[in-house]
Parts: C-alpha cells; structure tokens; sequence
C-alpha cells in the first residue's frame, strides 16, 4: 500500500505540474476587446466553499455479516465534508477538504497473535464496533468539458478529484469490551490482541496500532450553475487508507477504504454582475491570448484557400471569351417588351407587363381580370427536365416576398417546353403539367405558401416555330399573381 500511495502521490504531483504549464498568461497591449478580456479575467473572482451531506461505508476486508460469515456487513452512516477551494483557472483548481465520517460494521477474530502470543478474553467470533473517522486532504480539481473545449456554455460542469491527506480514526464501542467506556484507556493486559486502535505504549510493542493513516482521496463532481452565486452538485468519492485495522482487525488482504455519495451546494464568494466566477468562464473567455490564437488559425485557413481563389480566378479569365461570344449569340433574344418572348418571334410585340402570354407574346386568357401590374414572374429550365434550377430560387424568393406582403394575392402557374422532344416522340405535354406541379410543390413545401392561394395550374406542351436558339425562352414558366 506504501507504494501504491508513493505512485499515486507522484502521479498527483506531475498532474499538478502539467495543469500548471497550461494556464500561463502572455502578457498583450490591454486595447480594445482584449483590454475587455484582461479586465474579466483579472476581477474575476476565484474563492468558494462547498458543502455536501451523504451516506458513507467502510470497505474493509474483514466485515462479517452474523447469520453468513461468508457475507460482508458495514453499516450505512451519514457522513458529510466541507470544502473551500481557490479556482485558478477554468480548467483547474487546488482545495482543501474536511471529511467527518462515523462508520460501524462487525468483524471476525481468531485468538492469536503474530507477535505476542498472548490468550484473548474472548473466544473466535463475529464482534460488533463503531467508530469515528476525520479526514483532511489538500486536493487538485479539474474540470473535465473545459479541458476538452475551450470555448462552451458553463451551466453544466464536471470535475475530476484527488486528494492525499490524512486520517484520524477513533473506536467507540466494541462489543468484545461492552462494560468500557473508555477504549483508548484499555490496557494491552486488558487488549492483549491490540484490537482497539490507539499510541499505548508505543516503545515497547512494536505491533501498537496508531489511530491515524494517510488518506488518498479520488473523486468526481458534477455540477449545475443555478445562479452567478449558487452551484447544486452531485459528489462520489473512494479513499484509500495505509492501514488495514480501520475494521478493528488486521487480518485480512488489504488496506481498508471508504466509499461515499451526496448532494450539495456550492457558495461561489463575491461573484457580481459585471465580473463573474472563474468557474462560470469558458477558457477562451479567461486567456487573454484566445483570441489572438483563434485570428492565427483563421488567418491559416485563408493562406490554404489563397492557391484555390488564384485558380478560380484564372478559370474566370478564361470564361471572359466566351462569355462575349455568348451575348453575341444572345443578342437576337432582344426582349423590348419584356413579355419573355423575344423579339424575332413576339406577335404581340406591346404587351403591357405583366400580363401572362404564351410562347408567341399572345396574351392568354387569364382566370381573372383583376390582375396586378407587373406581377408575372418567369423560371427556365435545362431541355426535358423539370427541376428548378438554383438561379430561379432568386425568382421564387422575390415572388414570395410579394405573396407576403398581401395575404389577398393569388397566383396562376402555366408551364411550357420547347419542340426538341417532337422530334423523338418526347411527351411534352406531361413535362409541362411536371414542371407545373414542380412549381406548385416547391412553393408550398418550401416555402409554405398556402395551396389554396394557387388558383390555376397547367401545362401548355411544346411551342413551335421557334429557331434553334429560342429554345431556352420556351422552356419555362410563368408565374403571374392575381387579386
């Protein structure tokens, strides 16, 4: 156990160091948002006390249950600690603890002694006892989510603990000495076995029993930041003892230990409104040099997407060509009255705006006369598809701002194609009344038009005559809103 205590002495030592190493401060020019932060960081508050009250048990290895002395018996006892603790950091903090722990239990006894052979007043049996145990530690606390994520909400916390200390253990009753009042006054004539913890005679018998032992404590927290001041917790803590007579015998495997569970609250001291509790700060919120770190790693994902924007870039200039060559080929689609029917084809070259015509600018017959000017709205689509393409989306959107802005308003959705199909039997007829109801759906379950409010729907099929060219003008639709 000696070694096993040294280990872990050791281990609690280095985590110390290493939690230590993570919190240095940089020293920055205090301007601006980082002057903000180096205030918070500086008046932030670090001190709070805990208190907890739960149920504690003495595991030791030789703990007999009467009736079975193959089952062990320690009795449940409610048990309490008290804790103050100076938060360093976010992430970690130091604290000192008192741990008052009352246990009782039964063990068994054999009359014999290793080191002086001496016949006990009483027999081989299970006896009943009950004993007193004060433990004081000096701990390490670390937060577990902030070690993990620098930057998160703080209502919830989870901590990890250890805690060497000591222990000092008293026995009050034993049933082998039921008319003493007094154990620690026994005699070793009176306890031969030396049963009874305790400093009698301590230079003389080297196998005196001392009622104290070092404690190493490990634990977990979980807490729930009520307010800027009050944490509600959930404590679990298993100590470790370097003795093995906790159960008044020291017959058994190994060194005794404690288990204990309770709820409480935690008191964080002088937390205000303007400057909070280092436990209720994210980390990024108390290292000054955060957010220097968090533009250094922007500006690195810049200089990886610097090469992608150069190539981009040149893709753009190689597509300027072509794109002239583009608008030369367009230039007969001149559209002077803006029905959506070019020029070259419009037989209704002076529609008013607004009014739906079909694929020759003919005005068609509309399911009311009460039409608002300059309400129609026109999306195109790829040759026999009837997908909405994502330039038309900006279409939609801004006829559904309108829709909005009038819940009265209603629309009328027609649909053509182009001829291609004709040529190879195509069914245009159902790729129109497809694109219209592709239409319909996609402003109802996107963007929660109310179906009541589309009044007409069709498709027309395909419209001829037009040059190989104009096919783009015929594939679309038309949108118009009505009173």
């Amino acid at each position: 156990m000696r070694k096993l205590t040294l280990i872990l002495l050791c281990a609690t030592l280095s985590m110390i160091t290493f939690a230590q190493s993570t919190v240095k401060i940089q020293r920055v020019e205090p301007d601006s948002t980082v002057k903000e932060i180096v205030q918070q960081k500086v008046k932030s508050y670090h001190w709070s006390i805990m208190g907890t009250a739960g149920m504690a048990i003495l595991d030791g290895d030789n703990l007999f249950n009467r009736e079975n002395l193959m089952a062990k018996n320690s009795d449940l006892r409610f048990s309490g600690l008290v804790n103050v603790e100076y938060t360093i950091s976010p992430r970690w903090g130091i604290y000192a603890e008192y741990f008052y722990n009352p246990y009782a239990g039964s063990s068994r006894y054999w009359n014999d002694n290793t080191f002086h052979h001496k016949v006990a007043p009483f027999g081989d049996k299970v006896y009943d006892f009950e004993a007193i145990n004060h433990v004081f530690s000096l701990g390490v606390s670390f937060n577990m989510l902030n070690l993990l994520y620098e930057c998160r909400p703080q209502k919830f916390q989870w901590y990890f603990n250890i805690a060497p200390g000591i222990s000092f253990f008293d026995m009050k009753k034993h049933s082998a000495f039921p008319n003493v009042e007094d154990l620690d006054a026994l005699t070793l004539t009176e306890d031969p076995l030396n049963i009874i913890p305790g400093d009698r005679d301590a230079d003389k018998f080297d196998f005196d029993k001392q009622s104290k032992a070092a404690a190493l404590n490990f634990g977990t927290t979980i807490e729930w930041n009520a307010t800027r001041w009050l944490a509600v917790l959930a404590n679990a803590q298993y100590r470790m003892y370097s003795k093995d007579y906790y159960d008044a015998s020291e017959r058994g495997n190994g060194d005794d230990n404690t288990v204990f569970a309770g709820l409480g609250l935690r008191w964080k001291i002088n937390c205000s409104k303007k400057y909070k509790h280092v436990r209720d700060m994210a980390q990024c919120e108390f290292m000054p040099n955060m957010a220097e770190t968090m533009a250094r790693k922007a500006l690195k994902k810049i200089d990886s997407i610097e090469p992608i924007v150069e190539d981009l870039d040149k893709k753009f200039k190689d597509l300027e060509p072509r794109v002239k060559a583009l608008e030369e080929e367009i230039e007969p689609l001149r559209d002077s009255d803006m029905d959506g029917v070019p020029d070259v084809r419009d037989r209704e070259p002076n529609t008013p705006q607004g009014v739906p015509v079909n694929s020759f600018g003919e005005q068609v017959q509309e399911v009311s006369n009460d039409h608002i000017d300059n309400n129609c709205y026109k999306i195109y689509y790829n040759t026999a598809k009837y997908d909405i393409l994502p330039v038309s989306e900006i279409t939609l959107s801004e006829l559904v701002i309108k829709l909005a802005s009038n819940p009265e308003l209603k629309i009328e959705i027609r649909s053509y194609a182009d001829e291609q199909g004709e040529r190879t039997d195509y069914d245009n007829q159902k790729l129109t009344n497809n694109r219209s109801k592709q239409v319909k759906k996609t402003l109802v379950k996107k963007y929660g038009i109310k179906a009541e409010r589309i009044v007409f729907i069709k498709g027309y099929g395909a419209v001829k005559g037009a040059p190989s060219i104009d096919y783009l003008p015929n594939r679309r639709t038309d949108i118009c809103i009505v009173k």
